[in-house]
């Protein structure tokens, strides 16, 4: 998990963390300071400011209403609430009417269709976890917010859901969050949960996400997790999830499965390399401390699709891998494979893999060709960065990837791959080669 996820939430997480459960809370405020029963249009006009002073001095935005109402006895809506960034102007998110009122279990409020910005929101998150999560002390209200529906709008492809039946719980430090996506079928619902643990000698805040029945777009959460910019807009999440950061950065653990993972955006678009078609990879589990993953077991299928020999004859290299005769004799610069099938498990000794297209552990085979397949060696521990060196195999920049060396590259720029001009005069090298490779 990259570091910058600190600053940056999902839009979802957003709602349910802060946006919400702050409401609930300036509501009961301005319930408690503002609204003593219906007041007489005089009174409301007075009123209206002092509510919107109020909830701007809890959210830390600036908050605008068009008006308040009191349909009946004991209940007040709040009627066009509008957000906008301080310092921007920029409006945030737009809730046409929220209505409020105290019930024998709490407090209870129904908003009607928010409609939140999502690409203006995250730059607010430390502001707005500080006002809910961090919060000790005081006066606290369990509250209930419901709303039938949550519309999140963009300007970036595929970052505009609509979430349905949304329900948040809200009580000193935990909240709870129930909804559905809307046009996907889920007998059951989402749930996020965060709970602000005081109890270590350093407080933090711990994350939790589980999908229910159905899987969720993974560009919904590619604000907190930006490598989900390279799985493609297809590409969908079914799991569970729990993150916690510490002092030394993000911990927590995964399982679940990726599907639809665009092979093309993963690799050939920043890869000197072609690898093209969809993959579907199940995570038994990942677990990742300090911001990086440390344990990883599970498998990958993709297919059909494109490989090129660059690509093979790297794999085949690093790896240690075996490939057959009628391989070598029909391999192209580019060719079609029909099944990648390979088991994965990763720790601190290194990165294993096992090939499971067939018994006799083939992980590739060529489409329409059988006998053209690449096999593996199943007992080869391989170092975790020799994977990066087959993606990226020849570049002027190369420096020691170790443990000792990894707070130095985390603070200075790194550059891109760069391939090294060719020498004056060809020497002799030794390496795996393809029949027909040239390079």
């Amino acid at each position: 998990m990259s570091n910058r996820s600190h600053r940056i939430l999902c839009r979802a997480g957003f709602l349910t963390f802060c946006l919400l459960p702050t409401l609930a809370v300036g509501g009961w405020i301005v319930q408690e300071r503002v609204i003593q029963g219906a007041l007489s249009p005089a009174e409301t006009v007075r009123a209206k400011p002092l509510a919107e002073e109020e909830l701007s001095r809890l959210l830390g935005l600036s908050v605008s209403l068009n008006g308040l109402s009191y349909p009946h006895s004991g209940i007040t809506v709040l009627e066009g609430l509008t957000l906008t960034d301080p310092e921007t102007g920029q409006q945030i998110a737009f809730i046409p009417a929220l209505e409020m009122a105290y019930t024998a279990t709490g407090f209870e409020l129904i908003a009607t269709r928010p409609e939140i910005d999502a690409d203006r929101w995250s730059s607010l998150w430390h502001t707005l976890h500080d006002r809910v999560l961090r919060q000790r002390g005081g006066k606290t209200v369990d509250t209930r917010l419901s709303a039938q529906q949550v519309v999140f709008t963009s300007q970036r492809p595929g970052k505009s859901p609509t979430l349905t039946d949304v329900m948040v719980r809200f009580s000193s430090g935990q909240v709870d969050m129930d909804f559905r996506l809307a046009g996907v079928n889920m007998p059951n619902p989402a749930q996020f949960k965060a709970t602000r643990d005081r109890t270590g000698q350093v407080p933090a805040t711990r994350w939790e996400l589980h999908t229910g029945d159905a899987p969720l777009p993974c560009v919904l959460f590619s604000d907190f997790a930006p490598w989900l910019d390279h799985v493609g807009e297809a590409c969908q999440y079914n799991g569970s999830l729990w993150a916690e950061e510490s002092l030394d950065g993000w911990r927590g653990e995964l399982t679940g499965r990726f599907s639809r993972l665009d092979l093309d955006r993963l690799i050939t678009e920043q890869f000197p390399h072609k690898l093209s078609g969809e993959a579907d990879v199940t995570v038994s589990r990942a677990e990742f401390t300090q911001g990086r993953v440390y344990q990883a077991s599970g498998w990958i299928e993709a297919g059909p699709g494109t490989v090129s020999r660059s690509l093979l004859a790297a794999a085949v290299e690093t790896f240690d891998l075996r490939i057959t005769d009628r391989l070598v004799e029909v391999a192209a610069p580019l060719s079609r494979y029909g099944q990648i099938a390979l088991g994965f498990e990763l720790d601190a000794d290194g990165l294993r893999l096992s090939g499971n297209c067939d018994p006799e552990g083939a992980m590739l085979v060529l489409e329409n060709d059988a006998d053209a397949r690449v096999l593996d060696h199943h007992t080869r521990i391989t170092p975790v960065v020799s994977l990066v060196r087959m993606l990226a195999p020849i570049s002027e920049v190369q420096v020691s990837a170790t443990q000792e060396t990894d707070a130095l590259l985390r603070v200075l720029p790194l550059p891109p791959i760069k391939r090294p001009q060719p020498p004056a005069a060809a020497t002799p090298e030794s390496r795996v080669r393809l029949s027909g490779d040239s390079r």
